[in-house]
């Protein structure tokens, strides 16, 4: 079964590499942003009484930048949403009605081929290089290097499910757009409320008592934060665990949300080019 699928990773991955230029692009634009950013947290504890702001000290805080730009950026590669968007608008999403393939699962194994690349090509290299320097620095305390390979594997691990949780979402808006064409407003709106709620702005630790609480046991944290956390070894094993199993239960309950959604949109379908 899954060689029917093997075909979309590979052509993930493929189209990565097809598109050099966006790697380019990304450095260039990501260096900035890191850098700006580090400015500005730096203004922030310099006029703080605090060494400690909600459980980060400034080094912490410059490492969890620098991860969190790095990590966003090969792990959500994907166009689930725009993909989806262009098969209604020109109808083509008629096909995949009469396909013997899964019209969900193609987007995750093509998705995934993609993080894999960009994982490879840029990802490894540089959280390596950073993790390297931060560690020398004194940024990233490691109180056993014992612990590294076990957090790295729960990176991994943290890293696939945020994949997949993140392209769950983008599926989903991208099939409401069965009922909309502003495919270019609903992933606006997307993207604003998963970089705000899944901590890719500021740790979930700075907001307020009740929200914080709720947001670390939403979907949203295993999205970014959480593997972060897990890569800056400020999360321990048990609670690793704890959010991966969570990562998990949310990912079936999001499936079966987007297979919903799907089911019930594909029975009213109106489309601009077919």
């Amino acid at each position: 079964m899954l060689r029917r699928y093997k075909p979309f990773f590979r052509a993930g991955a493929m189209e990565t590499v097809a598109y050099r230029f966006n790697i380019f692009g990304w450095l260039i634009v990501s260096a900035l942003q890191i850098l700006c950013v580090f400015f500005l947290w730096i203004g922030v504890y310099s006029n703080s009484e605090q060494a400690v702001i909600n459980g980060f000290t400034l080094r912490e805080m410059l490492v969890y930048a620098a991860f969190i730009n790095v990590f966003n950026f090969v792990s959500f590669p994907g166009n689930t949403m725009y993909s989806v968007v262009q098969d209604i608008t020109k109808g083509t999403i008629a096909m995949s009605f009469v396909k013997p393939i899964s019209y969900r699962v193609r987007f995750v194994f093509s998705n995934l081929g993609a993080m894999c690349m960009n994982m490879v090509l840029l990802g490894l290299p540089l959280l390596a290089v950073l993790y390297i320097v931060f560690a020398a620095l004194g940024y990233i305390v490691i109180a056993a290097w014992w612990l590294v390979p076990l957090h790295l594997v729960l990176f991994f691990a943290a890293q696939l499910l945020a994949t997949m949780l993140y392209d769950c979402l983008d599926y989903i808006c991208g099939v409401l757009c069965f009922y909309t064409t502003a495919g270019w407003g609903m992933n606006s709106m997307k993207q604003v409320i998963v970089n705000f709620l899944s901590g890719s702005l500021i740790p979930l630790s700075f907001f307020p008592g009740v929200f914080k609480q709720l947001l670390n046991y939403s979907p949203f944290a295993g999205i970014s934060q959480n593997p972060v956390l897990i890569l800056m070894l400020k999360m321990d094993w048990a609670n690793a665990l704890l959010s991966l199993a969570l990562s998990l239960g949310w990912l079936v309950v999001l499936e079966g949300v987007g297979w919903l959604v799907f089911r019930v949109a594909s029975k009213k379908v109106t489309v601009q080019g077919g």
